[in-house]
Formats: C-alpha cells, structure tokens, sequence
C-alpha cells in the first residue's frame, strides 16, 4: 500500500470512536522523541508541533512503550484521566483539537523505538467502548504483517538520490536500524564487516567504523528520522588514508512514501564503494571521487608530468584557476599535497584520456 492507501485506511478507522482522528505515529523512549507518520483529521502544523514540541511530553507514551506489543487499550489503561487533565500535553494539544480520549496500539517494537496506531476522540470513555476496541484488534495482526512485509524488500534506492547504481554488482549495501544494529547486507558487504580495515560490527551487530564522523552522521540520521518532512541529506565519506587507498561510504536516509517509511522504521541504507581492485580509466576514477570535468583534466595532466603553469597555458586559464581546480580535489580525495594527488592517480589509473 502506498501513502495515500494508508491514509485512506486511517479514514476508515476514525469511523469507530466520535469525532475521532487517527494516526500511524513512532516514539522512541530513550530519546523521548517522536512523530505522526500519517495521519486522519490532524491538521499539518498540528503535526509538526507534535514532532517539535508536544512528542517529549505525551504522558501516554511511557505506557505505550512498555504494554504488550499487538494489545488494543483506551488511554486510561495508560494514565489516569485526572493526571491527563493536569498535563501541558492535554490543555495545550489535545484539548484545543477537541481530543478528550483515545485507543491504540503499540504494533512494532524495536530497541526503544516504537511504532504505534491510535484512534482519538471527542469522548473520554474510551473503556467504555468495547466494539471500538474490539475492531482495532482485529486487525493488528493484518498490521504487523505489513512491518514484515515492508522490511523484507530492499531498501529503495533512487541513482538520482545517490548519484550511485547500487545494484553494479561491485558495492556493498548495509541497511542500518536504531542502535546502529545491521539488519542485512549483501555479500560484498559480509566481506568488507568480516575485514574490518573500514567498516566492522560488534557481537551484538552493531555497526562500527574507523571514521568517528561517519558514525556520528549516522546517528544523527537515525535520531531524525521521520521527524521532518525534510529528507536527510545524502552524504559521502571516504575512509582511509595513503597509502591505503580509500572506501567510499555513502549514507541515505531518505524514503519519499511515509507509509513506508513508518513500517520500515528508522533505517540508513549504507552504500560501500570498495577502492578499484585494479587500474582504471582517469573517467573511472573521476566518477569514483566525484570530480568535475575540469578537475580530472587537471588530475590527468598533473600524473602526466605537467606543471601547473603548463596546464594552465594548455587550458588557456589563468594559474589560480588550475590551483582552484586542485584544492578542490585534494580535499574530494582526501590528499594533502600535491605530490600525494600525483601518487595517488598514478597507483589508480592505467591511462590519463
């Protein structure tokens, strides 16, 4: 089901309780951060507030990520009502929707992260309705065949998202949940973890790597998550440094259909590029690193022996330009100097054309 179905499931459901509205929603407990994923009767910026604001405070959510997984309850099972009516959550959120009760479910439960359906109301004698009750039930295990479903696919990857053909045949792809934990990857990838010179996971299959940086975007990305209607951008980093030749790892976070994005849960999809096993074209190795047109020419031409002044007079440029082109991709290469750029084209690539 895309999107909208799941939406037009949600509409369905709000026939259940009066006045209801329903929505498809996350709360990780150790955070105390959340979000609506889709929602039925919720005003968009009431969403967001309820992402920035009203998530940390929701006094159902410590029940809710402590009762059985799969079992329908009304929110006093959760919070007495006279503590609910002294809260910020309810004076400030829930009572200027017309929200006095609810019931729901928590469906899926990861780490801390919880995936949860709830039917709110205009009455607060939610126990009362046990029909209501009833109906959600019946369907929650429908529901948490769709968290199978959805998280045995491959992870949807767009080439222009990644700028990367993830299915060559000659990358690694790792799909990360909350805690960093691995939840599947390919052989190439096996290879790279059992290795451990880039990337390497722990006895608990946690995923770790040389580069502090990297796991800190990583988990910067699976804290966020779902969170914004923004996508995370993608981001690349290359481990390793001379002479060891470098592993590209580029980071995605981005799944456009929230459906399902809520039924996949927090997920990164890592894309592993290992370094060329054997010499390449210069166009090979410019796609590797990502180099414009103008930088390869002058990589190309500094392994051939010119100086920066020839290439400038060859280019018809003027020499800042040629060192401009080079900064920049020292830095897309992770090379300190000139003679390490040199070194480094000349050990890749078998033709400068």
């Amino acid at each position: 089901m895309r999107e909208n179905e799941w939406g037009a499931f949600l509409d369905h459901l709000t026939s259940l309780l009066p006045d209801a509205k329903a929505t498809l929603f996350f709360h990780d407990a150790n955070h105390r951060a959340g979000a609506f994923s889709i929602t039925s009767g919720v005003d968009d910026t009431l969403s967001a507030d309820y992402a920035i604001h009203y998530a940390p405070m929701n006094p159902w959510m410590e029940g809710a990520t402590k009762r059985p997984v799969g079992l329908v309850v009304p929110d006093q099972r959760m919070l007495a009502r006279a503590e609910l009516l002294k809260s910020e959550f309810y004076n400030d959120f829930l009572r200027p929707q017309g929200v006095d009760g609810a019931i729901g479910v928590t469906l899926h439960r990861e780490g801390s992260h919880n995936s949860l359906l709830s039917v709110m109301s205009s009455s607060a004698e939610t126990h009362d309705e046990i029909g209501a009750q009833r109906a959600l039930q019946s369907i929650v295990p429908d529901l948490q065949r769709a968290f199978t479903f959805y998280r045995r696919r491959s992870f949807p990857i767009s080439s222009d998202v990644s700028g990367i053909a993830a299915d060559d045949g000659d990358s690694g792809l790792i799909s990360v949940g909350p805690g960093r934990r691995i939840r599947r990857c390919n052989r190439i990838a096996e290879g790279i973890l059992a290795s451990g010179h880039s990337l390497y996971q722990d006895a608990m299959g946690r995923l770790y790597s040389r580069d502090p940086s990297l796991i800190e975007y990583l988990d910067r990305c699976l804290l966020l998550w779902g969170r914004s209607r923004d996508d995370l951008p993608v981001r690349s980093f290359l481990l390793g440094s001379a002479p060891e030749l470098p592993t590209r790892v580029t980071v995605i976070a981005c799944i456009s259909d929230r459906g399902e994005r809520f039924f996949r849960g927090a997920e990164c999809q890592l894309i592993v590029e290992p370094p060329p096993s054997r010499k390449v074209s210069i166009r090979d190795l410019q796609k590797f690193y990502r180099l414009t047109d103008a930088e390869a020419r002058v990589c190309a031409a500094l392994a051939a022996g010119a100086t920066i002044q020839e290439i400038a007079a060859s280019q018809g440029v003027g020499i800042e330009t040629i060192r401009t082109h080079l900064r920049s991709a020292r830095q897309k290469t992770g090379t300190d100097r000139q003679a390490d750029l040199v070194w480094l084209v000349n050990r890749l690539a078998d033709r400068f054309g």
